[in-house]
């Protein structure tokens, strides 16, 4: 195995050498080159995120990152003028929002966290205040006060007793008081729901659920009136989850006060539900659902009855976005059929009649529009618009006379360098299912492109996640700038095609998925498009699994793979799981009913290691003093005792108070693209 820049020999060391870890070169001589600046406009780029408006819709603040550096700023938007600018030094900010007419709220991640990419540490996240007269920061300290304290089943306990270790959510402007707030406190046994006054600091229960909740609906007045999520069988019996019978259910009720009723009980496997906002009508919410159907649609919940009734379900992909207005109020669902699609579920809504102008307009036409925010009254708004090769334009927008304003753009970077367009695709795969994908092809090229064939992961290194969409992707448009043809097949597994394709995946993570990959391929080489001579596979998380086992499965398809902070040994971590039903359980969904330990090494990496003859790049990064993960460890061996083609490269955290962060992405990145030109002629 050499540890090494291509074609160098200065590099060379074993993979339990302290050189290693020093790995953290750039490209090597005669390959094109690539900057980190032309990096960073893509990847780690500086980021203007979405402004949120106050609720007198005076002011909007947002949350920029400038080179890894984070600060708050707010503007006046009757003359533009900047009101505020806070550095937040070593802060990572989550999100911002408005208490009310003058204070912002925020979330922040402290010292120690990263930049979001790598691990940004949910657990020591700070909530604090700034006020805009004074511009001065103020840290809410949930854990220590014993105001108002929240009630389990009407126990009175400590703020502290009931969030230690526990999820907690913040939800501003959530209530017709503007500086109250929604907090969310989930510890994996119940789910508790408060209004909070940050202005007192004062707590005061709204719903108590005896299970974990993954979605809830309160209305403006504080009641809390419908849940969807686990009840509490699933956590504490074991025969149940043996069995594999974890069931997730709907609680709801017609006022604050009453008994909370359950209906809609579904195995975790079939349809599932999302509360997203106040329904059309008195004692109705809108939930977007598939309890009974194939495809996710939106639907109405009775609060008397239980009743779902549907109302919107497109035909072949899932209802997967959606606008609200500042009373959480339904403006626009959206579902990607190719393309995106939007419905207007009430089409006298002022809001969705002016995102229904926009579309027609010239200007916006064959574009992506979103509300992101709402003056309390919801007569004004901040509109955000993108493209496939636009990051995001920002406007301010005033509903009821149509007026509208740019605010700011994100393009600024990406405009310097040349990026690419996206267009969908449709082939069969091998088995005759539909399969969907997109192809991101560099300015001025369309048909003998190098390729980068780019595996996305779903969440916990599973298969899947959100399906690909024609929207703006930073990672194809980093590779389309640097001249390469992009394919992401949403291959079986992927969410937003139907429960049915969703589960499709479980039990065949080392063929059928796999499969649709390599026929997606094998598709864009087949109509001329790419270079057959020139692609090569890509893939973090799951991806990165997938890259390895292609490059084992289809040693002639591919001419290099590079495995980003991956997994290559089920059985390696079906030995780490110790609850036997949770075992059973990961041997099923990877490798079918009924596998075992030896099954799961069938369709690993680690396993196939001799098989894959095209150069790898296994790429990490680690904290200062750490040691990277056992899984690429052991890849690595592998790859090193069949005498394969193999280079480690490692990010490392600048010291130990400082995380991996937006210039080891950039890095990253970089070397990234090298490795895929030097092996692909791109």
């Amino acid at each position: 195995m050499n540890i090494k820049c291509r074609g160098s020999s200065s590099h060379r060391a074993s993979f339990l050498s302290s050189i290693v870890f020093l790995v953290l070169f750039g490209a090597c001589p005669g390959t094109l080159a690539i900057s980190l600046e032309q990096v960073g406009a893509f990847v780690g780029r500086n980021t203007i995120h979405p402004p949120v408006m106050s609720p007198d819709g005076v002011h909007v603040v947002t949350r920029v990152r400038t080179d890894g550096v984070w600060t708050v700023s707010a503007m006046r938007l009757s003359d533009r003028s900047s009101v505020l600018s806070m550095s937040m030094g070593e802060y990572t900010v989550g999100w911002v929002d408005w208490l009310d007419n003058e204070t912002i709220i925020l979330k922040a991640f402290p010292k120690g966290s990263s930049d979001g990419f790598w691990d940004r540490g949910e657990w020591r996240r700070k909530y604090l205040t700034i006020d805009l007269k004074q511009k001065q920061k103020k840290a809410i300290e949930i854990l220590n006060t014993t105001k108002g304290e929240p009630k389990f089943n009407g126990v009175p306990r400590k703020v502290e007793e009931v969030i230690r270790f526990s999820s907690v959510t913040f939800h501003p402007t959530d209530f017709d008081k503007g500086d109250d707030m929604r907090a969310v406190i989930i510890n994996g046994q119940r789910s508790l729901v408060m209004r909070y006054d940050a202005e007192k600091e004062l707590f005061d229960t709204l719903g108590d659920i005896d299970g974990q909740i993954d979605t809830e609906y309160t209305n403006g007045k504080g009641e809390m009136l419908a849940a969807f999520g686990y009840p509490p069988h699933n956590i504490r019996s074991e025969t149940e989850r043996a069995n594999h019978r974890d069931y997730r259910q709907l609680w709801y009720r017609d006022k604050g006060k009453d008994e909370w009723r359950v209906g809609s009980v579904t195995q975790v496997d079939s349809g599932s539900m999302w509360v997203i906002g106040a329904g059309a009508k008195k004692g109705q919410v809108y939930v977007l659902e598939n309890i009974d159907h194939d495809i996710r649609g939106l639907s109405s919940l009775d609060l008397k009855s239980g009743e779902i009734t549907p109302i919107f379900r497109p035909g072949r992909a899932d209802v997967l976005g959606f606008d609200l207005d500042a009373d959480r109020n339904l403006v626009a669902i959206r579902y990607d059929d190719n393309y995106p699609v939007w419905e207007y579920p009430n089409p006298k809504h002022p809001a969705a009649q002016f995102h229904a102008v926009l579309r027609k307009a010239k200007a916006f036409q064959h574009k992506s529009i979103k509300f992101v925010s709402f003056s309390r009254d919801n007569s004004k708004a901040i509109v955000q618009v993108t493209t496939d090769r636009d990051p995001g334009t920002y406007y301010d927008v005033d509903i009821a006379t149509k007026k509208i304003a740019m605010l700011a753009k994100q393009s600024a970077a990406t405009e310097k360098f040349v990026s690419g367009s996206r267009f969908p695709i449709e082939f069969k795969s091998r088995d005759g299912r539909r399969l969907t994908g997109y192809v991101t092809l560099p300015q001025g090229k369309e048909k003998n492109i190098p390729f980068v064939v780019m595996v996305r992961s779903g969440g916990y290194r599973m298969p899947g996640g959100q399906t690909s969409r024609w929207d703006f992707h930073e990672e194809a448009q980093l590779f389309a700038s640097a001249g390469l043809g992009v394919l992401e097949v949403n291959y079986r597994g992927t969410v937003g095609y139907g429960l049915g394709f969703k589960n499709a995946a479980q039990g065949h993570w080392g063929d059928d998925v796999q499969n649709d990959i390599t026929d997606g391929v094998k598709h864009i080489i087949a109509n001329g498009t790419a270079k057959k001579s020139g692609i090569c596979i890509y893939g973090h998380g799951f991806g990165a699994y997938s890259a390895m086992l292609q490059l084992a499965q289809e040693p002639g398809l591919y001419q290099c793979g590079i495995g980003f902070e991956g997994q290559y040994d089920l059985k390696y971590v079906y030995n780490m799981i110790k609850n036997k039903s949770a075992e059973a359980r990961y041997s099923e969904v990877s490798a079918g009913p009924g596998a075992d330990a030896d099954d799961l090494a069938r369709i690993s990496p680690v396993t196939l290691a001799g098989r894959i003859k095209s150069p790898v790049m296994v790429m990490e990064g680690r904290g200062r003093g750490r040691d990277i993960d056992k899984q690429p460890r052991r890849f690595m061996d592998a790859m090193k005792s069949a005498g394969a083609d193999v280079e480690l490269h490692i990010e490392i955290a600048q010291s130990d108070q400082k995380p991996l962060d937006y210039a080891n992405r950039r890095a990253a990145y970089k070397r990234l693209v090298e490795f895929i030109q030097e092996h692909t002629g791109g």
